[in-house]
């Protein structure tokens, strides 16, 4: 039979060491989440905390503890990281809370203010680089493809006046013709690349049409006419499969994407703190020293967006919805471009994935170099 672990404690203010009644406690274990006030006397109690089921080899786990005042004025930052032993049944913990500074309405409108200057600002950057400056049509024409293709293929067909009997019956392309193919297929290359720069088309897409290249290289480094016209063949209907090339708003190609996920991110966060600010604003419970953690946000949470992504790049990731499985290609811009938002308007679960990814990480070298785990308790 598990333990029944009983967490009593009080709260008590960071600076002036005085006991705060009325308080909101939170205890968050790895099975549940539980809240209890803190009574007259600043003190707190839960009682029946059952223990998570550990392993032979696990000894200790972590109970995480938040607090914050009866108006919101004082909190807990950090949640304060409890260790348990196994089997243990009392525990007494003191719960600090610092002080958010004055409640400010017009500080909250100020900072409103700033926050949808500089959406609309950035909005209109971001307009300025992406469509303003672009010099590239919206419809990509495939005709300069499909003649490249066309001229290539009748040089194949017709070969010089001066290739032999001999090759002819073999199928081989005449060695003097092979200069000008060369060239011709370098311009074929140069032409396939600019497409994809520009246009909406996915990996998979590009993949296939660069494989041909590539076969149509090796045909025409063997000299086979027959490869040749087949490679070209597959070439000229894979460009005639996509209607309409279309250019591309975003930024595809490294390292550009990587700066569509800052903006994206950055956009988001925008977004949240705008609608988190006015309603805290429209409750009078906007604090006026919150403004610098809101604004480094600003900056910490496009940069972590650019972190997830790139880590999560080097996998194959499947999401099952409604039984169906869907595989999401992080080479994909629109899938970059969503994952990037969601982070911005979620950021919290963001900071809970690197921490977990970085406990494995770290857990992992404990056990490589031998040391034990040394759960810290943050005050």
């Amino acid at each position: 039979m598990a333990t029944k672990l009983t967490l009593s404690g009080i709260v008590i203010d960071k600076g002036t060491n005085e006991r705060i009644s009325n308080a909101v406690v939170s205890l968050k274990t790895p099975n549940s989440t539980l809240l209890e006030y803190t009574d007259d006397d600043g003190r707190f109690k839960f009682k029946d905390v059952e223990e998570p089921d550990l392993g032979q080899d696990e000894l200790k786990y972590n109970i995480s503890l938040k607090a914050c005042s009866e108006h919101g004025t004082q909190y807990k930052p950090v949640p304060l990281i409890v260790p348990i032993d196994k089997g243990q049944d009392k525990h007494y913990a003191e719960i600090k809370l610092v002080d958010r500074g004055p409640i400010s309405s017009v500080s909250g409108i100020v900072f409103l203010i700033v926050l949808i200057i500089t959406l609309i600002l950035a909005g209109f950057a971001y307009y300025e680089f992406h469509i303003a400056n672009d010099e590239t049509p919206k419809e990509i024409d495939s005709k300069l493809i499909h003649t490249l293709v066309d001229n290539f293929e009748s040089q194949v067909t017709s070969d010089s006046l001066a290739i032999s009997g001999l090759q002819l019956k073999d199928g081989l392309i005449d060695t003097t013709d092979m200069p000008l193919l060369r060239f011709k297929l370098q311009q074929l290359q140069e032409a396939t690349n600019e497409v994809f720069k520009v246009a909406a088309t996915d990996s998979s897409y590009q993949a296939l049409v660069q494989g041909n290249m590539e076969a149509l290289e090796n045909a025409l480094s063997r000299q086979s006419r027959e490869d040749v016209i087949k490679s070209l063949s597959k070439i000229k209907n894979l460009i005639l499969d996509v209607p309409n090339l279309t250019a591309s708003w975003f930024w595809e190609s490294k390292p550009l994407i990587y700066v569509e996920i800052l903006f994206w991110a950055f956009f988001a966060t925008l977004l949240r703190l705008i609608g988190n600010t006015s309603y805290y604003i429209s409750r009078n419970r906007f604090f006026r020293d919150s403004i610098s953690h809101k604004a480094a946000l600003l900056f910490t949470i496009p940069v972590i967006a650019w972190i997830i992504t790139l880590v999560v790049s080097f996998f194959e990731i499947t999401v099952s919805i409604g039984g169906t499985n869907i595989n999401i290609d992080f080479s994909n811009i629109y899938v970059v471009i969503i994952v990037a938002f969601l982070i911005g308007l979620a950021p919290w679960r963001s900071w809970d994935f690197i921490r977990d990814l970085a406990d494995k990480l770290f857990d992992g070298l404990k056990k490589w170099l031998g040391l034990k785990n040394t759960p810290t308790n943050e005050a």
